[in-house]
Parts: C-alpha cells; structure tokens; sequence
C-alpha cells in the first residue's frame, strides 16, 4: 500500500508528464499542425512519436482531473484529423519529423515503422476511451498502414 508521500510523488509526475504534453503542443486550430508535439531538440520540429505518447496523456489527464473530458476530446480529435489529413504519410506510414507548424516533412528524415506504431497505439488507446468520431478516424489511420508494404 502506498503511503501519502508515495501518493503525491506519482501525483506529481503525472501532472508533470500532462503539462508537457499539453503545453507543448501546437494549439493554433488554424494551423496544418494543430495537436502536433515539440521534439525537445528543435522548437520548430514535431515528431510523430511525441504524438503518439500525448493522445493517452490527454486521457489520463482527464481521469486525473488536470483537463476537462470536453478539452481532451476536441485536442484528440482534432489531433487526429491534422494526422490523418496533413502529416505525410506512405503506404499509411508516417512521417518521423515534420515541422511544427506546416507539416512539411523535415529534410532527411524518414516514414518510420517504430514511430508510425507509437502513434498508432496511442490513437487505438484513445479511441476506445473516446469512442465517436476519434475512434472512426483511429480506424481510417489503422486501415491504411499497410504492414505487408
């Protein structure tokens, strides 16, 4: 069983790990990069991963009570659209790094299985918490990764 200070330091960094997720993220709606996440090397470069990783965060954030469950779906969902229709993608793969605010692919990087995978295990998680539209677009963006390519 878990003591009071034991329980405020996995409160904490929960919260911490939310934040970062949440205030590092492209929130301009009028921008192709909406819900894309900042590679800590470079502020102006994004990586499919990191995105990935913050779909859950924002549905743990919800159940944690750090964000509203109307905030996390509108972030989630239109993450998800900017995924679906402006990150490059080939045979459904992803881009790696795009940039932050255009999508552009970044010079010399690649459509990444590992990454594509990350981002794709964090949209089926949200999708299933989420269910409605997020989910149909987790089953458009799984449908088209072509595995066997």
């Amino acid at each position: 069983m878990l003591n009071l200070n034991d329980k405020i330091l996995i409160e904490n960094e929960i919260k911490g790990c939310f934040d970062y997720f949440w205030y590092e993220t492209n929130t301009d709606i009028n921008s192709k990069g909406f819900g894309l996440v900042r590679d800590i090397t470079n502020k102006d470069i994004a990586s499919i991963a990191a995105v990935g990783f913050a779909l859950p965060a924002y549905m743990i954030g919800v159940e944690h009570n750090l964000v509203s469950f109307e905030d996390a779906y509108n972030r989630v969902l239109n993450t998800l659209k900017t995924v679906r229709d402006n990150v490059p993608s080939h045979h459904g793969f992803l881009a790696h790094f795009v940039n932050y605010y255009t999508t552009e692919m970044v010079p010399n990087t690649e459509y990444s299985t590992i990454d594509t995978a990350i981002l794709l295990m964090g949209a089926i998680t949200v999708g299933e918490y989420f269910k409605g539209e997020v989910k149909k677009i987790v089953t458009e963006l799984t449908e088209r990764t072509d595995w066997d390519y």
